[in-house]
């Protein structure tokens, strides 16, 4: 039987501006999101059966609304193909922790679907994408974008070809509901500071780490490290221990330190790379 592979890589959010909530229930969001180098393993394979099983390394995943399922049921629907696949996903990336890897694993599982099967059109792509999550037409890229809309809008941004920054992830035991803190967002008093996405649009444009770690910044940290201390402590450790800067990526609660000495990076925990 053919197969397909692909590596799933984590999300981050090096900016993320939320504003106000829309008819249809979703935020605007402005955010500057790059794939880092951490990732979950996703291996697709015809099957006989006539139907779409997924086998995940982490068994409470294992079940019939998991969103590779559904992304490959939303393809076969839309191409009208009738055929059958395994799905083996290996996850690596914190569930819940604000990375998409949910978002990660549902493009990767229509990159191998379209490898496999038939290609999509970039419509149908795009449709199939932001049916199943509002990260996921990002994750369908490849490069850092300035993501806008509801985060479905993503425009490739120019990029150089060398960024010498390092990353820990650190998975924070808490899980959060993203609803939750979307309607405790919605309840703080707005800020009158102004949102500068381009000093990190134009580091990553230059290569300048150093200034790429001025320019980060996330509006859910207003509700979440007030929320849960632990997070907002650890953030003040990692910066003490070396960071040049520590974000909370997405809605939270996993936080990324961003290092642009190697070295310290690699005293502090597995190092990760920003994927250009």
């Amino acid at each position: 039987m053919k197969k397909a592979e692909r590596k799933a890589y984590a999300k981050i959010n090096l900016t993320l501006e939320v504003g106000e909530k829309r008819c249809d229930g979703y935020h605007s969001l402005v955010s500057v999101m790059a794939r880092a180098s951490l990732f979950d393993a996703l291996e697709v394979s015809e099957n006989s059966l006539g139907t779409t099983r997924v086998f995940v390394s982490d068994p409470a995943l294992n079940t019939k609304d998991n969103l590779c399922i559904r992304a490959a049921e939303g393809y076969f629907a839309l191409t009208g193909i009738k055929k059958g696949v395994d799905i083996k996903l290996q996850k690596n990336i914190p569930v819940a922790s604000g990375l998409g890897g949910g978002s990660a694993d549902c493009a990767a599982t229509i990159d191998c679907l379209e490898e496999l099967f038939q290609p999509l059109s970039d419509s149908q792509r795009h449709s199939l994408a932001l049916c199943l999550g509002a990260d996921v037409p990002y994750c369908l890229k490849k490069t850092p974008c300035l993501c806008t809309g509801i985060g479905d809008k993503c425009e490739e941004l120019d990029l150089s070809p060398i960024l010498d920054l390092y990353l820990n992830i650190i998975k924070v035991g808490t899980k959060l509901s993203t609803g939750k803190v979307y309607d405790s967002f919605d309840a703080l008093e707005k800020s009158d500071t102004p949102h500068n996405h381009q000093i990190v649009i134009d580091a990553l444009k230059n290569g300048d780490a150093k200034a790429l770690t001025k320019g980060l910044f996330n509006d859910f940290e207003r509700v979440v490290f007030p929320e849960l201390h632990e997070v907002k402590a650890l953030r003040e450790k990692l910066l003490n221990s070396g960071a040049d800067a520590v974000l909370m990526s997405g809605a939270g609660p996993a936080l990324v330190a961003f290092y642009t000495d190697e070295e310290k990076a690699r005293q502090n925990g597995e190092v990760y790379k920003i994927l250009m």
